[in-house]
């Protein structure tokens, strides 16, 4: 994994992905966290991950920004 890849292309903090730790995928952090489903105003880059907070913080912009059902 390249070394851009293991930062948050939001924030660039170590975004604490397992496969950079040589972990699985199935023990990261990202596959027990509800993610966004609109994608950030600016796309990222291939191959990028997020770091939990910045998808806490796009995930509760997401929620604020949907009007509430009636």
């Amino acid at each position: 994994m390249q070394t851009t890849q293991m930062r948050c292309p939001r924030c660039g903090v170590d975004n604490q992905c397992a496969i950079s730790q040589g972990a699985d995928i199935q023990q990261c952090w990202c596959q027990r966290q509800p993610f966004p489903t609109k994608p950030p105003l600016s796309p990222l880059p291939d191959n990028a991950c997020l770091c939990q907070a910045c998808a806490d913080d796009l995930l509760r912009a997401q929620q604020l920004a949907t009007p509430a059902q009636p």
